[in-house]
């Protein structure tokens, strides 16, 4: 029977409670930063309807939570980081549509959550990174069409996803690396190819020599000619 109902900060308030199964029904109508909020609470399996509707900031909200096997529906209305919210959290198989409009930074949400098999068509139009992505989400084989205009970085995104089949992400204008899988077929890796923006600066999509092998010179040019270099 907490009275929390005006406290804004919750930063690492279950952190590390290793042994928790289960949380309260909390008043968290105040809250605004969640951050690390559930760190490693690794047998926890669920997680209240919880009141999010102001808060800011949740990275790192659930890292860690290895038993976790869903999340409910939050308000992420007016998030504006999500950096590892979700890293590590290895029974995972989905995650709900989140309000990702105001995100600017998601940067290792994903990692390590090796059993999520498909991702929302978040909003990612103000998103400027998302290094490490989904690193090591090796049963995704689809990346929704999120329109990554002011994307700046995706650095080993997509390391060590070897299921991937289809990107359908548009105006890529980041280095891409997406060798970690050959399960495209040409016509995927087609779609990559023609959501690329034309840059000025060099930028690089590494594919790999399986995946390079499926272009022909045609369909190599339209990359080069947009100012990317494949490899």
């Amino acid at each position: 029977n907490w009275n929390v109902s005006k406290v804004a900060n919750m930063n690492n308030m279950f952190s590390n409670c290793t042994k928790l199964t289960a949380i309260p029904l909390l008043n968290t109508s105040s809250a605004t930063n969640m951050n690390y909020m559930f760190q490693n609470c690794a047998k926890l399996t669920t997680i209240p309807q919880l009141n999010t509707s102001s808060v800011t900031s949740m990275d790192g909200m659930f890292t860690t939570c290895k038993a976790l096997t869903s999340v409910p529906q939050l308000d992420t209305s007016n998030v504006t980081t999500m950096m590892r919210m979700f890293d590590h959290c290895e029974n995972l198989t989905s995650i709900p549509l989140l309000n990702t409009s105001k995100v600017y930074y998601m940067s290792g949400m994903f990692n390590g959550c090796t059993k999520l098999e498909t991702l929302p068509e978040f909003n990612t139009s103000n998103a400027l990174s998302a290094s490490n992505m989904c690193t090591n989400c090796n049963l995704l084989t689809t990346i929704p069409a999120w329109d990554v205009n002011k994307m700046s970085q995706m650095d080993g995104a997509f390391s060590g996803c070897t299921n991937l089949k289809s990107i359908l992400m548009t105006n890529i204008g980041f280095n891409l690396d997406i060798k970690a899988s050959t399960k495209f077929e040409r016509s995927d890796l087609l779609v990559i190819i023609n959501n690329l923006k034309t840059i000025t600066s060099k930028k690089w999509l590494t594919m790999g020599a399986d995946n390079l092998a499926k272009l022909t010179d045609e369909d190599k040019a339209i990359a080069t000619n947009k100012g990317w270099t494949l490899s």
